[in-house]
């Protein structure tokens, strides 16, 4: 019995070393998986609203970027710029928290609604369910990296 139990607290303590290097790994997927897609679905006019796609850990990011009149060089500049910004971020995540995106443009969220010809409405919550399927075959009990 006594080694029953002996067996069972090193497992259990494998189980626990293993969950705590995997889970990380886990928000890390889902962050990288979805800023691309969350920055690039953000419709165009000024590019305002898809350089202000921001991250940090164990906090909300605050502030925009490019206020009005200042505004970014391009397009292209402002999906490279905040997509680079959320990747390089989730990849500092070493766990005990959380990563946050935002977007912190005063009209964000109408562009979500549908407001642009150019996205559809909901492209945010398009973009996380992008994040939640790269967990597909994901397992945070197994060996290695």
């Amino acid at each position: 019995m006594a080694n029953d139990l002996n067996y069972l607290a090193r497992r259990m303590g494998h189980y626990a070393k293993q969950v705590e290097r995997n889970a990380p790994l886990a928000v890390r997927l889902v962050a990288t998986s979805i800023a691309p897609v969350l920055v690039y679905a953000t419709p165009v006019d000024t590019s305002r609203a898809r350089v202000n796609w921001q991250a940090a850990i164990a906090s909300v990011p605050s502030g925009v970027l490019f206020p009005y009149p200042d505004k970014p060089p391009s397009p292209d500049y402002g999906g490279a710029t905040a997509t680079s910004q959320i990747i390089g971020t989730a990849k500092l995540y070493a766990g005990g928290s959380y990563i946050a995106i935002a977007n912190n443009t005063p009209y964000i969220q109408k562009l979500n609604q549908g407001s642009s010809a150019q996205a559809p409405a909901a492209f945010v919550q398009q973009a996380v369910m992008v994040g939640i399927r790269s967990l597909h075959g994901f397992r945070v009990l197994r060996d290695g990296n």
